[in-house]
């Protein structure tokens, strides 16, 4: 049995699947170093993140696939939660191993599986855009805490680029431990270490926050409250449309 050790990003799927063609071999596991388990009867073969290899592989997806459908395996990638790392590697080698066609076989076990994983997963990413709230700080720095299902957060940025683009911000994934930092011009990725904020509802300490956030909070949740007409609330549909494990983040539901 063969098992490929890799970093758990996407360049290092990506240059796993280098591998596998350049050394001709279809690994049995394909696994991260956080889920690695020794065994007499594995043969390891650590992957080394190497971009150049991860750029060809990507060049050759792009030829492969329309235009619409290039980040397909990206976003099967990111649903995580659905997926091993066994299936985004196992679909781009089939996408290499085949024609476009394969894309749309729904008969292929292996591309109704990814298909169902990417709508979970840009149907996460297209809730976050809706449900985030943003704190500001007394460094008139935007932070929104949020824990989607999926790691949807580089999903979500170009949005957020372009609907904040005067506001300096900070997503942070407070499941995933990590997070995007927006300075006005670029996207940086960061990882908080002296933590300000609360690891369960992302909510900012009071030494941080702005001095008139709180006020404006209030302001929200009375509005919010008050436009709501008591005898037409409809739970069952509230929580279908906006699902109870948001709640915790969002300003209006918090007591």
């Amino acid at each position: 049995m063969v098992l490929f050790l890799y970093d758990n990003t996407y360049e290092g799927l990506l240059t796993s699947v280098f591998e596998s063609y350049s050394r001709k071999i279809i690994p049995d596991i394909l696994t991260s170093d956080n889920e690695y388990q020794d065994s007499l009867w594995t043969e390891k073969i650590e992957i080394h993140t190497d971009i150049s290899k991860a750029k060809r592989v990507w060049e050759g997806l792009k030829k492969r696939l329309p235009y619409t459908s290039r980040n397909f395996p990206f976003h099967v990638f990111l649903a995580e939660k659905t997926n091993s790392p066994q299936v985004p590697f196992d679909l781009i080698r089939t996408i290499f191993d085949s024609n476009q066609s394969i894309l749309n076989d729904f008969g292929n076990p292996l591309i109704l599986h990814a298909r169902k994983a990417e709508k979970k997963v840009l149907q996460e990413a297209c809730r976050m855009t809706e449900f985030v709230r943003f704190q500001k700080t007394r460094d008139q720095i935007y932070f929104a805490g949020i824990k989607p299902d999926f790691d949807v957060l580089p999903l979500t940025l170009s949005h957020f680029k372009s609907r904040f683009a005067d506001q300096q911000w900070i997503l942070y994934d407070l499941r995933r431990d990590y997070g995007f930092y927006y300075n006005l011009k670029t996207i940086e990725e960061i990882a908080i270490q002296g933590k300000m904020f609360d690891r369960i509802n992302g909510e900012i300490n009071n030494q941080i926050v702005a001095e008139q956030e709180v006020e404006y909070q209030n302001l929200w949740k009375n509005f919010y409250h008050n436009i709501c007409i008591k005898e037409r609330i409809n739970l069952k549909l509230q929580k279908r449309l906006m699902p109870v494990r948001y709640w915790s983040l969002m300003t209006e539901k918090k007591v």
